[in-house]
């Protein structure tokens, strides 16, 4: 007989996003992902215990997590129709409410993006270490961090989640030195590399979509990246005060907090993309990009016009409100 494991899952964009009903296998285990408005029942069948049975379903809630940017609420866990304790979950599980948004969902919860073999890429090609350590920078235990503490662990897994072998970064780095026109004998150094390997679908995507990020930044892509690095080196204690005038580190505290939402995002985009190999819809990345713009011009009061539909119609709302 086998072992039946439920999960009871909430989250708003399952409802925003009328995510429909499936059913897949992955690896002898039977699953059904259940959506009904806001909630997802997900049903395991399987020959497995317990720990190992609610091990792989919380996995299968880091790939949601990953998809939608924040992690579902666990409502509740029954295993066999035994309610279990679920007050003992990692703190990692519950994101900060501020990161549960709609428009940061880059892809839906679908057959397409949750099948044997999305799951073994993830399990396999996912380096679950710094990928952990993101999901407790946005959790709401983390809310309280210090936003320099938080960006400094932020760009070190930029560069955590990609592992480049010697030969490959060497080529990489010619390339780069070329294309920035950067004088010789100088190496680029290693997290620049990295950082440049991870950032580049969101540069992309900041390209092909015209959401003006760098631009409002004031940045190039050379600066971005040299910025991120430059930033990651002084508060890790790699530079000496004398120095700090000659580097390009974020100080204010504001621009900390732009940072750290684009390097959510470039983190993001670069895993889905680049590891998982998945097609992002060109609705999800152009409207995550577009909220971003409009929240930096917002956040900065730039007085430039919004991209995003989201910041669109609250600006017509807030207009109509004015004039009742």
């Amino acid at each position: 007989m086998l072992n039946k494991i439920k999960i009871t899952f909430l989250h708003k964009t399952f409802c925003r996003n009328n995510m429909k009903s499936f059913s897949s296998e992955i690896q002898g285990r039977k699953i059904n992902f259940c959506f009904d408005g806001e909630i997802l029942e997900l049903i395991v069948y399987s020959d497995n215990e317990y720990d190992e049975l609610e091990s792989f379903c919380l996995e299968l809630d880091s790939m949601m997590y990953l998809y939608l940017g924040s992690f579902p609420e666990i409502k509740s866990i029954e295993y066999n129709g035994e309610l279990k304790d679920i007050t003992k979950l990692a703190n990692r599980f519950s994101t900060d409410s501020y990161f549960n948004r709609t428009t940061m969902t880059l892809c839906d919860i679908t057959s397409e993006t949750v099948n044997e073999e999305t799951y073994i890429a993830f399990k396999n090609d996912v380096l679950q270490i710094p990928f952990y350590s993101m999901q407790y920078l946005v959790s709401s235990k983390y809310k309280v961090v210090m936003p320099a503490h938080r960006l400094t662990l932020m760009t070190h897994v930029v560069e955590g989640v990609v592992d480049i072998e010697r030969e490959k970064r060497s080529e990489i780095n010619i390339e780069l030195k070329e294309k920035y026109n950067v004088e010789k004998g100088r190496s680029l150094g290693q997290y620049f590399i990295h950082a440049s390997v991870v950032t580049d679908p969101f540069i992309q995507a900041d390209n092909i979509y015209n959401a003006d990020i760098l631009k409002l930044l004031e940045c190039n892509e050379y600066t971005f990246l040299q910025t991120i690095k430059d930033t990651r080196n002084w508060y890790s204690h790699m530079w000496k005060e004398d120095d700090k005038d000659k580097i390009k580190k974020i100080g204010d505290g504001t621009m900390m907090l732009i940072y750290f939402e684009i390097l959510y995002c470039v983190v993001r985009l670069y895993l889905i993309r680049n590891v998982l190999r998945l097609d992002i819809e060109s609705g999800f990345i152009s409207e995550y990009l577009y909220v971003l713009h409009d929240w930096i011009v917002d956040v900065k009061k730039l007085g430039e016009k919004f991209k995003s539909n989201t910041y669109i119609m609250k600006e017509i709302a807030e207009r109509m409100a004015e004039e009742e």
